[in-house]
């Protein structure tokens, strides 16, 4: 029976890793300079959150501006209407993200602490799903950060939320870059085992 286990977990770990190994490298980058991204933003706050925001309302716009040249000239007057008057809410939204950053934190410090909360759930459903992978319990401790942040941005907010917004972004990126540089070690390793087996 444990036999059997055994099989069926390297099959199932051959199959999950084997079309990563190639990422490995670019797993391992992200997560060092998600670690660094999120340590400075530890020592400015305030203006990590005004950067963050600012960076969501100019990919906003962009997006918003991008819609608008891709539907002008779309069929239908309906569908047409629609596509336009949404690309134009995106738009506006980017502008007043970029223009009132403070006030966009407070804004996003809501969708923040949802946005925690969904993703320490999914986190802690990958790792009790591979207790059995390297660095399971790094990514269990990750999702309980990421639930804990959640429910905290949710209790401290809207007074807390200019500063408050840049400290859990830092911190889920520092959690988050972890998990991916162990996620891409243990990638890599793997792949070195399956290429010593097979030669």
């Amino acid at each position: 029976m444990s036999e059997n286990n055994n099989s069926m977990n390297e099959r199932v770990a051959r199959e999950l890793f084997m079309p990563l190994c190639k990422s490995s490298g670019a797993m391992i980058g992200w997560g060092i300079f998600c670690v660094v991204l999120g340590t400075i933003g530890l020592f400015a706050p305030i203006a990590f959150s005004v950067g963050v925001t600012i960076f969501i309302g100019a990919m906003l716009l962009v997006s918003g501006a991008t819609g608008l040249a891709l539907f002008w000239k779309a069929q239908g007057w309906g569908a047409r209407t629609a596509a336009i008057v949404l690309a134009l809410l995106t738009a506006v939204t980017g502008l007043i993200l970029m223009f009132y950053p403070i006030l966009g934190a407070e804004t996003l410090t809501l969708f923040l602490a949802s946005y925690f909360v969904a993703v320490g759930l999914i986190k802690c459903w990958m790792a009790l799903s591979n207790t059995d992978t390297k660095g399971w319990g790094l990514m269990l401790f990750s999702a309980i950060v990421s639930l804990v942040l959640g429910g905290c941005l949710w209790w401290g907010w809207p007074q807390s939320a200019p500063w408050i917004f840049g400290i859990f972004v830092a911190i889920e990126l520092i959690f988050d870059g972890w998990a991916a540089l162990m996620f891409g070690l243990e990638i890599r390793s793997f792949a070195k085992d399956q290429n010593s087996k097979n030669n």
